[in-house]
């Protein structure tokens, strides 16, 4: 099992996850934000916006043999590094068990990126997989 962990899937991740199921291995995504902010078109209500955004997701995932999506709903450019964004990265990390945990690299070129984008590199997604989900104790509301 690979879990693919981002704030929004990309063009490059889908493409790894195609080449990951082509390998013959199970692929899941695990997508932070909701996809509200991910377009321009202001007769449209964020809510239906982050519909949208969803439903383009799984459909793109589905395209490259990826069956499982989670949308942990957080609002897009709008996310903060939290106990609560840890907790649930946590959650979907113990939940999925991978094998192999595909993210962002935190090492980016600072200037051109948005503000919440560092936010599911660095601590966030550090601290979420090592070493808290396995363990039971720093996060014991997870039953796990």
């Amino acid at each position: 099992m690979s879990l693919q962990l981002t704030r929004t899937m990309s063009i490059s991740g889908r493409g790894l996850g195609c080449c990951v199921v082509k390998a013959g291995a199970e692929v899941a995504y695990c997508i932070v934000t909701d996809g509200d902010a991910g377009g321009s078109d202001r007769t449209i209500s964020r809510q239906d916006m982050a519909k949208l955004r969803q439903q383009e997701q799984r459909a793109a995932a589905s395209e490259v043999g990826v069956s499982t999506v989670t949308f942990l709903g957080y609002p897009d450019g709008r996310l903060t590094s939290s106990i609560e964004l840890r907790r649930d990265i946590t959650r979907a990390v113990r939940e999925f068990r991978p094998d192999r945990l595909v993210c962002q690299s935190p090492e980016r070129y600072w200037e051109r990126i948005g503000a919440s984008h560092p936010t599911t590199w660095r601590p966030v997604r550090l601290q979420s997989v090592l070493p808290i989900p396995m363990r039971a104790i720093p996060l014991p509301t997870l039953n796990y």
